[in-house]
């Protein structure tokens, strides 16, 4: 569970842990959830060597320029990487007062219609959104602007108003 040279314990690791405990104190139907954001790249892009198509999901605490300058063929997505900040001591989670601050997944536990968030050891929360405003700034993906020019990483502030990321029941 923390064995990553950082300190950092993966969230799937504190989930199962967090549902597990429920299960031996007789507590039923929780269940574990993938979180991804909703936006995907446009075509395959390589993070680290690794190919995906999934775009990432930035963790409090993110800020973003007042105007941000990216292609209008990206939209709805609005900021270039140089606009875009991550604060230094985000949010502690994970074992670690400074955990990394985008992920292409995320795991929380699932019950009786609330959310929990045992990574960061918070909830519950009684919706999908309002686990989303609570702990998403934004999402950063690949945008084909056009043009022959190569894909470029582009950002969008977390909207407050709609659901931006999708829950996945874990079997």
């Amino acid at each position: 569970m923390l064995a990553d040279a950082g300190g950092n314990g993966t969230c799937v690791a504190w989930s199962r842990l967090f549902k597990t405990t429920c299960d031996a104190m007789g507590i039923g139907g929780t269940s574990i959830i993938q979180i991804e954001s909703g936006y995907r790249n446009d075509g395959l892009l390589t993070y680290d060597g690794v190919p995906t198509t999934r775009g990432q999901f930035l963790v409090k605490d993110w800020t973003f320029g007042a105007a941000g300058s990216a292609p209008t063929g990206c939209v709805p997505f609005t900021h270039l990487a140089s606009e875009v900040t991550e604060v230094l001591t985000g949010v502690a989670g994970q074992g670690n007062p400074d955990p990394p601050g985008s992920f292409f997944n995320h795991f929380i536990v699932a019950y009786s219609g609330e959310y929990y968030d045992p990574s960061y050891g918070t909830g519950p929360f009684p919706t999908q959104l309002s686990w989303e405003t609570a702990s998403i700034d934004g999402y950063e993906k690949a945008c084909d602007p056009g043009g022959g020019a190569p894909p470029l990483l582009v950002y969008k502030a977390d909207d407050p108003a709609i659901t931006e990321t999708v829950f996945i029941p874990m079997p």
